[in-house]
């Protein structure tokens, strides 16, 4: 009895270190997946972005540490006389001879964190975390009526919040902040003939956001 249980554990020994040697490997394979893959999709997304931006031009703020990039088609151009710090507006070319279907963004530099909507309108919207450290806030449909020349429109905003959803900007380095209000019905002759889901899925409305994404903070 004890020579055939000595020479079935000498049989089962090899079989329990094979296995033991694939479960070791298999462990070692899945950590070193797992470390590695990070690293990858940072450098697909660092490679997607410079291709989206892939010959567009930079914008440098004379009063805010940062800088973007936007299209040939379209403008940047900077105010320092406003009641802000500094007001950006930034636009396709086509929308400053146009007041209907025309998407405008104005980043605004200034001293204190809230320049345009209240806190208090952060529940109503989502937040979107971008690559570049920025959570862009925008509304949602039942809280998107805004006054236009036809009328009340549903026309969705796009702003810039900060990371505990207390205030509508970002903290630059120098103590000043960054915010930004973008949409189709932001002037007081705009106006817009799509429904808000239809200017939400615009190539206009994805431009901004690729425009936001490329915020670089000096």
């Amino acid at each position: 009895m004890t020579i055939s249980l000595s020479k079935h554990i000498r049989n089962f020994a090899p079989k329990l270190l094979i296995a033991a040697v694939i479960i070791i490997a298999v462990t070692l394979s899945v950590i070193y997946t797992h470390h590695n893959s990070t690293p990858l999709n940072d450098e697909l997304t660092a490679s997607s972005e410079a291709n989206a931006t892939a010959g567009w031009s930079t914008y440098t703020s004379n009063s805010g540490n940062f800088s973007f990039k936007y299209p040939t088609n379209w403008s940047a151009t900077e105010n320092e006389s406003g009641p802000s710090q500094s007001e950006i507006i930034v636009q396709p070319t086509a929308a400053q001879a146009s007041t209907t279907n025309s998407l405008r963004m104005t980043l605004f530099v200034t001293k204190t964190p809230d320049a345009s909507y209240q806190p208090a309108a952060a529940p109503n919207g989502t937040v979107q975390a971008l690559p570049n450290g920025i959570d862009l806030w925008t509304s949602n449909s039942d809280s998107a009526s805004r006054p236009t020349a036809n009328g009340t429109g549903a026309c969705p905003v796009v702003e810039i919040i900060n990371s505990t959803q207390t205030h509508f900007s970002y903290a630059l380095s120098d103590g000043q902040y960054l915010s930004l209000e973008g949409g189709y019905c932001l002037g007081q002759n705009d106006t817009s003939s799509q429904d808000f889901q239809t200017q939400l899925s615009s190539s206009d409305w994805n431009t901004a956001t690729e425009i936001i994404s490329s915020i670089a903070f000096n």
